[in-house]
C-alpha cells in the first residue's frame, strides 16, 4: 500500500465524516432546538451532537498537511522511510549479483534485480507482472506457468526447472521461490532466485 492508497482510504472516510457531521449539525440546528421539550432522549442526542462537532473539526485538521504533526504528515514521513528502505534493500540485492525477484501474493513479479534483467535480456518493465514468463523457452512455458500458479495457489515454496531463451540459444535454469510473510504470519508475496544449472 502506498501513500496514494492511504490518501484515498482516508479521503473516502473523510468525505463520509464531513457528510455525517454536516447532517448532524443541520439536525441539531434546525430540528433539534424545537424538539428540546420532547424528552430526555432528544436532549441526550443534542448533547452528543454539540460534543461531536469539535471532534469532527479536529479530525479534519489531521487530514491536512501542517508541517509535521498532522496524521497526514506522519503517514507521508512513514511512506518516505519505506521508500528509502526499499531502495537500500534493492541496492544490496543488486550488489550481490543475484538473479533475484519479488512477487506479489498473486504471483505477479513486482521487482527483478539487475542480474535478472541481464541474464534474461529483459528490462525491468518487461519482467514485471507476468511478463517474466516470456523468458521461458516456448516449449517449457505452459508447464512453468502451471507449476508457478500451483505454488501460488498452495502458498508454498517452489523449485521449477526450465530452459530460458529461445530455440537457438537457451540456458537451463532453476527458479527457487520462498514464501514471504508479514509479522502476523500472513502471506504478502514470494521472493526467490533463478540460478543457471
Amino acid at each position: 500500500m502506498d501513500l496514494g492508497d492511504i490518501q484515498n482510504i482516508l479521503g473516502e472516510h473523510w468525505t463520509k465524516l464531513i457528510a455525517f457531521g454536516t447532517l448532524l449539525y443541520l439536525l441539531y440546528t434546525y430540528i433539534g432546538k424545537p424538539l428540546i421539550g420532547i424528552g430526555s432522549k432528544i436532549s441526550a442526542v443534542q448533547a452528543n451532537l454539540s460534543e461531536s462537532l469539535p471532534v469532527l473539526l479536529e479530525i479534519s485538521k489531521q487530514f491536512r498537511p501542517n508541517s509535521g504533526s498532522s496524521l497526514f504528515d506522519i503517514i507521508t514521513n512513514i511512506q518516505k522511510d519505506i521508500n528509502i528502505s526499499k531502495q537500500r534493500h534493492r541496492m544490496i540485492i543488486n550488489s550481490l549479483n543475484l538473479a533475484y525477484f519479488e512477487s506479489l501474493e498473486n504471483g505477479e513479479f513486482s521487482f527483478v534485480s539487475k542480474k535478472w534483467t541481464e541474464m534474461f535480456k529483459m528490462d525491468l518493465n518487461e519482467a514485471l507482472g507476468f511478463g517474466w514468463i516470456n523468458c521461458v523457452l516456448h516449449s517449457d512455458r505452459e508447464r512453468v506457468r502451471r507449476e508457478w500458479e500451483a505454488a501460488i495457489k498452495e502458498k508454498r515454496e517452489s523449485d521449477i526447472h526450465f530452459k530460458a531463451g529461445d530455440e537457438n540459444c537457451f540456458v537451463e535454469v532453476s527458479l527457487h521461490s520462498y514464501v514471504a510473510k508479514n509479522k502476523n504470519g500472513d502471506l504478502v508475496g514470494f521472493v526467490g532466485v533463478i540460478q543457471s544449472k
